[in-house]
Parts: C-alpha cells; sequence; structure tokens
C-alpha cells in the first residue's frame, strides 16, 4: 500500500507541460538607418541661423590692385528647412581692403550628424581698395560644420571667389568677367540656429 502513493508522487513531480517557447528577441536597430524625420518627442530645428567668422584671412589676384594677405570677418544669415541639408544663405564681408555682400546656397552633407561638410555657391557684388567701383562676384566655398548641439555649432570655411571687370567685348558688349580678379579666404567662426 505504501508503494502506490510513491509511483503517484514520482510519476506527478515529473510532469512537464508543453508550454510554447518564447518569442526571440528583436533585432537591434541598425546604424545604417536613420530617419529623416525628427522623432515625436523632439522639438523641431531651429530655422533661422546667424553664423559669425570673425576670424579670417583674404589675399587676392593681382589684377585687384591690393597684394598680401589682410584679416577679414564675414556675417551671414542662414535659413533651413526642418529637414534637410540645404540652406539659403546671406553675407556680409567685411575687411581690411574689401567689403562684399552675397547671397547664395549652401549644403551640408551627413545632416543629422555632428560633423557636417558643407559646399556653397554664391552671387554677389564687392570692391577692393584701392578702387572704391563695386564689381559683380561670383564664389564657391566648402567647410566644415562641428555641432556641439542641435543648434549651435562652429564653422571653419574656405571660399574662391571672382570678381568680374568692366571690359568690354568686341561690337559693345558688356564682359562681366572681364579683366576681373580673384579672391581666396580661409574663415574660422561660430553659428547658432534659433
Amino acid at each position: 500500500m505504501t508503494l502506490l502513493p510513491l509511483l503517484l508522487a514520482t510519476a506527478l513531480g515529473q510532469y512537464d507541460p508543453d508550454y510554447p517557447p518564447p518569442p526571440p528577441p528583436p533585432p537591434p536597430p541598425s546604424w545604417r538607418y536613420r530617419s529623416a524625420q525628427p522623432h515625436a518627442s523632439e522639438a523641431p530645428r531651429g530655422t533661422f541661423g546667424v553664423v559669425w567668422m570673425p576670424l579670417g584671412v583674404t589675399s587676392f589676384g593681382d589684377a585687384s590692385g591690393s597684394s598680401g594677405s589682410f584679416p577679414e570677418g564675414q556675417l551671414d544669415f542662414e535659413l533651413r528647412a526642418p529637414t534637410g541639408g540645404a540652406r539659403l544663405r546671406a553675407g556680409f564681408e567685411y575687411g581690411e581692403v574689401s567689403r562684399s555682400v552675397e547671397v547664395g546656397l549652401k549644403y551640408d552633407f551627413n545632416d543629422r550628424g555632428r560633423v557636417r561638410p558643407f559646399l556653397g555657391v554664391a552671387l554677389g557684388a564687392g570692391s577692393v581698395d584701392p578702387d572704391s567701383t563695386w564689381r559683380a562676384s561670383l564664389g564657391a566655398s566648402a567647410g566644415v560644420d562641428l555641432f556641439l548641439t542641435r543648434d549651435f555649432f562652429f564653422s571653419l570655411e574656405v571660399e574662391g571667389k571672382r570678381y568680374g571687370g568692366d571690359r568690354q567685348q568686341g561690337g559693345g558688349m558688356y564682359d562681366p568677367m572681364g579683366d576681373g580678379f580673384a579672391q581666396a579666404s580661409f574663415r574660422l567662426g561660430f553659428g547658432i540656429y534659433l
């Protein structure tokens, strides 16, 4: 009689019901995938920016009448969309022997990263001492922005610019880039988006 409860207890103690296995864990997010849209918890980024580059140096081609390197600075205003790397840019360049204004486009690569290399093009006008005549200009720039926060950054930029002349082509046609001269600039500064 004592054997029956012992067999019953042993049989019940070894019973293991068939539960389904747990589902596999989800895969980790890929480092390659980044949504272009900000997360719902993020506030929208600033769209109006002020960029001040007070540390700069510039030099001009021989035809300008100014030789050597001169200190300069630049103040830019930028507009950017809520997403994407395109910026509309307006700037004022001031220096020891030059003044110019420009309107252009700037494109940041790696728009969601901290380090954002960029390229830019601009049209404008400027004058270089000793000639006070304002001449049309065409510029191209490259650089890098280092974002410390979402809306504050340091900027380093190299720009090449071509100023037009006042030469006329044969037949009396005006040539805006004839008899012009070149300018090369290097600038360092910071900016903030509001």
